[in-house]
């Protein structure tokens, strides 16, 4: 399964040492890096060495890591702690639905971050671990994780467009001014729609095919077009399927 960044993170139940039904549903509201660790104990010390140098992160409240073991002999010596935990993935399933293992068997280890969303919000090749510790020592507390105030009951999406593009959006709605689209509500027993000041909204229609084809291309990719090697590309990505660290 290919991993797609700004999409939802699959969810999965897995044991930990300590719980032997861990649901990924629980990951809310705080970032989650899930550490996909290659196999053999000379190819695992680099990333063990990483996390540790960067165990300070882990407080369970602004972010919790989670390493994915699926080596017998490492699951076996596995240890909870505080704020870092270890997915016991003895089959392989959590790593399959994050691209970390394919469908040969061939392990693709990596680093995954998760936002308070419970989205992808970006991902980089195991060796890539001191740049990718910098990108989360630079990340913003939960609540503003968005870059605007999460206020109800406006729903925010954040990192699905990119910022080139949502300024020629702001632009078109400034050129436009909006046209009152109206609401809906029950009339009669019937829901119509209605223009009145009870409750107003103002909508820009966007008629420009290739703008539309954009939008289309950025908001829902195909899974033909999710390269799942990403594109060597920082911050933010040209497309939401393209947003790798490195």
């Amino acid at each position: 399964m290919a991993i797609v960044t700004g999409a939802p993170a699959p969810r999965f139940v897995c044991p930990t040492v300590t719980n032997p039904r861990f649901p990924s549903a629980s990951f809310g509201g705080r970032y989650v890096i899930l550490a996909f660790l290659p196999v053999g104990e000379a190819q695992v010390e680099p990333p063990l060495v990483t996390m540790a140098a960067n165990r300070d992160l882990f407080d369970d409240e602004t972010l919790s890591a989670f390493g994915v073991l699926t080596e017998p002999r490492a699951i076996a010596l596995a240890r909870d702690q505080g704020g870092l935990r270890w997915f016991l993935d003895r089959h392989g399933a959590i790593s399959r639905l994050y691209d970390a293992l394919d469908d040969s068997g061939e392990a693709r280890p990596r680093w995954v971050l998760i936002d308070p969303n419970e989205c992808v919000q970006a991902w980089a090749p195991i060796e890539a671990g001191e740049a990718f510790f910098e990108m989360v020592r630079a990340l913003p507390a939960p609540a503003d994780h968005a870059g605007v105030p999460l206020t109800a009951p406006v729903l925010v999406t954040p990192r699905i467009l990119d910022p080139d593009l949502c300024r020629r959006l702001i632009a078109l709605y400034e050129r436009q001014g909006g046209e009152a689209s109206g609401v809906m509500r029950e009339v009669d027993g019937r829901t119509v729609g209605v223009v009145d000041n009870y409750k107003r909204r103002r909508d820009a229609t966007v008629t420009d095919q290739a703008l539309i084809a954009e939008i289309h291309q950025a908001h829902g990719p195909s899974p033909a077009a999710a390269d799942p090697q990403g594109v060597p590309v920082r911050g933010h990505p040209r497309r939401a399927q393209d947003r790798r660290l490195l």
